[in-house]
């Protein structure tokens, strides 16, 4: 490496060798300036396909959202199956295996009554529908309602119509359990 330079056999053998290249920039000092600086798969993504910003920033919300929806939905059919005395482990291991539109037809079959006028489920089909516009590169669908989910009032809008259909979720059953 001639005054720090490589000549052109030199980087594209590192560029065959992961492990090598990596060493090679840790070395260098170089590694520690790009994990500052860059993010690989952002950029790989916003060059090769054009993403606009906004697209960039609908889908990164999009993701962690449904993440936590996913994991919400996931304790919904957990908990009361292993207070009903089902292993926690067991549970796990088959919902774990579960599509997140498994899952929701799962809490629907065994929980809701209507699902065609259930606001929870209409609610978590609506975030499926989103996740899967997400996985499948249909940006222009990551909107709910009038606004887009890169704006703050699209994600402030299924954030709370997310809660309030499961708030309003956990108000029927309390009151259908004491009768009132």
């Amino acid at each position: 490496y001639r005054n720090n330079l490589m000549d052109k056999e030199e980087i594209e053998r590192l560029l065959r060798n992961p492990d090598e290249f990596i060493r090679v920039m840790k070395e260098k000092g170089v590694a520690q300036d790009i994990k500052k600086t860059v993010d690989s798969a952002r950029l790989l993504v916003r060059e090769k396909y054009k993403m606009k910003t906004e697209e960039i920033q609908a889908v990164e919300f999009c993701f962690w959202f449904t993440y936590f929806v996913e994991r919400e939905v996931r304790d919904l059919i957990i908990y009361p199956e292993v207070m009903s005395g089902a292993r926690l482990e067991a549970m796990d291991k088959i919902i774990d295996r579960l599509h997140f539109g498994d899952k929701i037809s799962l809490i629907s079959d065994l929980y809701i009554k209507d699902s065609n006028k259930d606001e929870f489920i209409k609610t978590l089909w609506k975030i499926n529908n989103l996740r899967n516009s997400m996985a499948h590169g249909r940006f222009n669908e990551l909107k709910h309602g009038e606004f887009y989910l890169s704006e703050i009032e699209g994600q402030i809008k299924i954030i709370m119509d997310f809660m309030n259909s499961a708030l309003h979720k956990k108000e029927s059953e309390a009151i259908a359990k004491t009768g009132e």
